[in-house]
C-alpha cells in the first residue's frame, strides 16, 4: 500500500515523504488517532515507503518491486508486524494469527480493534500485546537485515502492550539499531507509559471528509453508505463498519428511543430488560449505540431550532426527533452529550457494561427530568 491508496491526511502524508526522502525520519513515530481514522494504512504505506526499491517522490512505494510486492501483503522478512491478541493455549503472539490479520486487512485497511477481535472470538475478552512479543521483536531485530535497507516494527494498537511488554522495549526504543524504525499505529499518548511517550514522535491523525471517503481510487470504500458516512464523524473504519447493514442505524434508533422512554419515565422491569439487550449485543454495538445518542441529541438540537434540512433522516428518525426535540434544549443537551461520551470512553476501556447502561440511565434521567433530582 502507498500513500495514495489512503484517505485524506494530505498534510502528514506530505511530512512523511519528505522525512523519507531526506533521511531525516525518526527512528520511532507514534501515529496518533481513533481507532479506526487511518492510523494503521499510514503506518503500512511509511513502512513500504521505507523498505522500496524505487519509492516514487509523490506516492512513496512504487507498488512494483519485489519489496513493495512483499510489504504490501505484511510478508517482507524486515517488516515485523505486532497487533493484539486473546491469549490462549494456542495463541502466544501476533504470528500465531498473521495469517487471519492479513487476511482481515485485505478485506479493509481500517480495520477496527473490534472487527478485529470478532475475527477471533475475543470481542467479551480483554486483548492484549503480551511480553512475548517484545521478547521476538528483540530477536528479529537482532537478527541481519534481509535486504540491508532497514528493519521496521509496526505496532497496532500500543496501548494495549502490557507493562511488563512496554518496559522490556524501553531501551530500545531509546537506542535502536542503526537503520531501524517503530511506527506505532492508533490511539492517543494518554493511553501509553510517559517513558513510551518521550521516546516517539507523535504526528496526529485526522478525520477523514466524506469527499475523500468516496475516493474512486480506494476500492475498500465502494460500500460506504450515506448514513454510514453521516454517522462516523470523519472515521472510515467506522463509516465502513456502519455501512454493511443497511437496517444497523434503525436497530440504533429503535434501542435509543426505548432507553430514553425509560430514562424519561422510569419502569423498573422495562429498563432492565433493555439495558440486558443492548449488553448482550457486544461491546461494538454498545459503543455505536453511545456514538448515536451523541449524533441524536446533536440533531434534535438542530432540529428543535428549524435546522430541519441539515442532515438526511430515515421516516422512523424523523418521526422520533419531532418528539424527541421538546425534550432537549441548550441547557440539557451538552451535559447529555458529555455523559455519553464519557461512557463511550468506558466501554472502550471494558467497564462492566451492566453497571455502566444502568449508570447512563439514572444519569440520563436526571438530564431529561429534573424533577427526579
Amino acid at each position: 500500500m502507498n500513500y495514495t491508496l489512503t484517505a485524506g491526511q494530505y498534510e502528514l502524508k506530505k511530512r512523511l515523504r519528505v522525512q523519507v526522502q531526506h533521511k531525516h525520519l525518526p527512528h520511532a513515530i507514534f501515529l496518533s488517532g481513533d481507532d479506526g481514522i487511518g492510523a494503521l494504512p499510514l503506518a503500512h504505506a511509511l513502512a513500504q515507503h521505507i523498505l522500496c526499491q524505487n519509492p516514487i517522490v509523490e506516492q512513496g512505494g512504487c507498488e512494483t518491486c519485489s519489496s513493495c510486492l512483499q510489504a504490501a501483503t505484511w510478508s517482507h522478512p524486515d517488516l515485523h508486524l505486532v497487533f493484539p491478541i486473546i491469549k490462549s493455549k494456542d495463541v502466544r503472539q501476533s504470528n500465531d494469527l498473521r495469517a487471519a490479520f492479513r487476511n482481515e486487512y485485505k478485506k479493509n485497511p481500517y480495520l477496527l480493534l473490534d472487527d478485529w477481535l470478532a475475527c477471533i472470538d475475543g470481542e467479551q475478552k480483554q486483548p492484549v500485546i503480551p511480553v512475548d512479543e517484545a521478547h521476538t521483536v528483540l530477536h528479529n531485530l537482532s537478527l541481519t537485515s534481509y535486504e540491508g535497507r532497514a528493519k521496521i516494527v509496526v505496532v497496532w494498537q500500543p496501548a494495549l502492550m502490557n507493562t511488563e511488554t512496554s518496559n522490556k522495549l524501553l531501551k530500545i526504543l531509546e537506542e535502536p539499531p542503526q537503520h531501524t524504525y517503530f511506527i506505532l499505529a492508533s490511539g492517543s499518548p494518554d493511553e501509553l507509559l510517559p517513558t513510551i511517550v518521550s521516546r516517539l514522535q507523535t504526528w496526529n491523525c485526522m478525520g477523514v471528509s466524506e469527499q475523500d471517503m468516496q475516493n474512486p481510487a480506494l476500492p475498500y470504500c465502494n460500500a460506504l453508505t450515506q448514513q454510514g458516512m453521516q454517522l462516523s464523524h470523519g472515521n472510515l473504519g467506522l463509516a465502513l463498519q456502519l455501512s454493511k447493514a443497511d437496517d444497523f442505524k434503525n436497530e440504533l434508533l429503535d434501542d435509543f428511543q426505548h432507553f430514553m422512554r425509560q430514562a424519561f419515565r422510569f419502569n423498573a422491569q422495562l429498563a432492565f430488560t433493555r439495558i440486558e439487550a443492548i449488553v448482550q449485543k457486544g461491546r461494538s454495538y454498545q459503543k455505536r449505540f453511545l456514538m448515536y445518542g451523541l449524533h441524536i441529541f446533536r440533531q434534535a438540537l438542530l432540529f428543535r431550532e428549524h435546522y430541519k434540512a441539515l442532515s438526511p433522516h430515515s421516516k422512523e428518525e424523523l418521526a422520533f426527533l419531532e418528539k424527541f426535540a421538546a425534550f432537549i434544549n441548550v441547557k440539557n443537551c451538552e451535559p447529555l452529550a458529555e455523559l455519553f461520551s464519557t461512557h463511550l470512553y468506558y466501554v472502550e476501556r471494558h467497564a462492566n457494561p451492566k453497571i455502566l447502561f444502568t449508570d447512563l440511565l439514572f444519569l440520563s434521567t436526571e438530564h431529561l427530568n429534573p424533577k427526579s433530582k
